[in-house]
């Protein structure tokens, strides 16, 4: 922990931008939510209008997440399958195989474009610093496509997580 916590600490104050507690989090293989965080960092900073949490006062909440086991990551095969839905919302016939007879059905290809719009306009909303960052990680070919697989390779072997469901394909 204290490895992660002097990466983040920029400054070398001791602090921790409040932009960068999630991904301090997320980098200890705990995935918080957008609204649990928001309180959290509101909870820490202690000077009105504050940009920064101290180090002695985020420490025991991320060791108290990894006690308690709040927040841990889903496994691969349900973001595999998060990242297919994705994909099916611009092709839905190839979740229904009764739909496709007859119908020419496209490869699935989930574009960079697409994939902030549904990150940034459905479910729990990315914020712009996420996106940047699930971006920063994330291959996108010449066409715009992302390589979401690698990425959540990426991202289980960061967790320390089973690839098993992703193993194969390409």
């Amino acid at each position: 922990m204290g490895d992660v916590l002097r990466a983040f600490d920029q400054r070398q104050d001791k602090t921790i931008d409040v932009g960068d507690v999630g991904l301090v989090f997320r980098a200890m293989g705990i995935q918080i939510g957008e609204s649990d965080l928001s309180d959290l960092v509101n909870e820490l900073v202690k000077e009105p209008g504050g940009m920064a949490i101290h180090i002695q006062h985020l420490a025991p909440r991320l060791l108290a997440a990894v006690d308690e086991k709040r927040w841990r990551p889903v496994d691969g095969a349900t973001l595999e399958l998060a990242f297919l839905s994705l994909e099916a919302l611009d092709n839905p016939a190839l979740f229904h195989p009764e739909q496709q007879q007859g119908l020419a059905i496209q490869q699935p290809l989930l574009t960079r474009e697409r994939l902030e719009h549904y990150m940034q306009n459905m479910g729990e909303p990315l914020t712009a610093h996420e996106m940047r960052d699930m971006l920063a990680h994330m291959a996108v070919g010449k066409s715009g496509v992302v390589e979401w697989r690698a990425y959540v390779r990426e991202l289980l072997e960061s967790w320390g997580g089973d690839e098993g469901a992703l193993a194969g394909k390409d």
